[in-house]
């Protein structure tokens, strides 16, 4: 089953598909020797391979998906280390931010005490802190 320039590429690819599980299954020939009857046939040895081998082990439409999708995609998710380190600095940064300037703004004796400004720096200065210190997790933060 040479393959002829005036048929299509998709029934060429269908003949040898149908020529291989005829011979593997139908027949009853060994990997081996089927491979070497498609080579015999005109295919090269590489192709004659993964003809034999999709054939042994078929992938089923769901599969086929799966692994395109895959490959199609970079994966949109960023690691841990990528992301965490910006937010643990915008959170301390801020945090300061927020406990110097309510101590300062109390300390300044307008008539005010700005305890709020105070207790929320401390808080996301905290905050930050903590998960400065704690280990990364395996969980996604998106």
């Amino acid at each position: 089953m040479a393959i002829t320039e005036n048929s299509t590429k998709h029934e060429d690819v269908n003949e040898i598909y149908a020529k291989a599980d005829d011979l593997l299954n139908q027949q009853n020939m060994s990997p081996e020797l089927a491979e070497k009857e498609l080579i015999k046939s005109g295919l090269d040895a590489a192709s004659a391979s993964i003809v034999i081998e999709s054939v042994l082990n078929p992938v089923s439409e769901k599969q086929h998906r799966r692994m395109a999708k895959k490959k199609k995609k970079p994966s949109q998710k960023k690691s841990y280390m990528d992301r965490e380190p910006r937010h643990v600095n915008n959170d301390m940064i801020f945090g300061a931010m927020w406990l110097i300037g309510g101590i300062i703004a109390t300390a300044s004796d307008i008539g005010f005490i700005f305890i709020g400004a105070i207790v929320f720096g401390l808080f996301q200065f905290i905050k930050g802190l903590i998960t400065f210190i704690s280990p990364p997790s395996n969980t996604d933060y998106y």
